[in-house]
């Protein structure tokens, strides 16, 4: 199975993906619907980014977005606790279709819009996660993220922000001053994340799973 960049062809079968992944949500927070779902998908499709698609036996098995104009598409604001920049990119949206999930195909995701992104030239990419999401998380620190704020939007939505340089995968250091957070207390999640303390890495337990935060 490999990847293949989407096009505006491609837009039926990726608001059809969208929409199961959606209604199956193990958390209501876990993804919020986009204002504008069209608007969304085929502005990933050319005009702020580009999307990746792995099909199975012919159907959309997952698909993932990568912003490349944080400005144009509106996501600068999202990130502003990042002070992003014009040569950042933003890994937007990743969805597996549940009867295909177990196969690391978020994770491979990943690493598609990791390679889009050092082919442009980017030197940083950044997304945003419910920290509802554990999945997701534990997929990111793999990947060597580092969760590096904490933010609720005027929607009330709460959102950890990750980052990583693109390119070479950042190096092990060791880890001082250790604490474990309950993700479903995000309060004390962005009192953890101050000073320079980032996250790691998250421990999935019932109900939502512990982060791990050093200095």
């Amino acid at each position: 199975m490999t990847w293949r960049e989407l096009t505006l062809d491609d837009t039926p079968a990726v608001e059809a993906l969208r929409a199961d992944v959606l209604a199956t949500l193990g958390h209501p927070d876990e993804y919020v619907r986009e204002q504008q779902e069209s608007r969304f998908v085929e502005g990933h499709l050319g005009e702020v980014g580009r999307s990746f698609g792995m099909e199975v036996d012919g159907e959309l098995a997952a698909y993932c977005a990568l912003t490349t104009d944080l400005l144009t598409s509106g996501e600068a604001a999202e990130f502003a606790a990042c002070d992003p920049g014009p040569h950042d990119v933003v890994l937007a949206a990743a969805m597996v279709a549940p009867r295909h999930r177990g196969r690391s195909l978020h994770r491979s995701a990943i690493d598609v819009r990791l390679e889009a992104a050092a082919a442009l030239g980017a030197q940083r990419a950044l997304v945003q996660v419910s920290p509802f999401n554990s999945r997701s998380l534990a997929s990111l620190f793999a990947a060597s993220f580092r969760c590096v704020g904490a933010v609720t939007y005027s929607d009330d939505r709460s959102r950890l922000l990750l980052t990583r340089t693109i390119g070479d995968a950042p190096s092990r250091t060791l880890m001082e001053d250790v604490s474990l957070v309950d993700l479903n207390d995000f309060d004390q999640v962005r009192s953890e994340l101050s000073a320079g303390r980032q996250g790691h890495g998250v421990i999935r337990s019932a109900p939502f799973g512990l982060m791990v935060v050093s200095a």
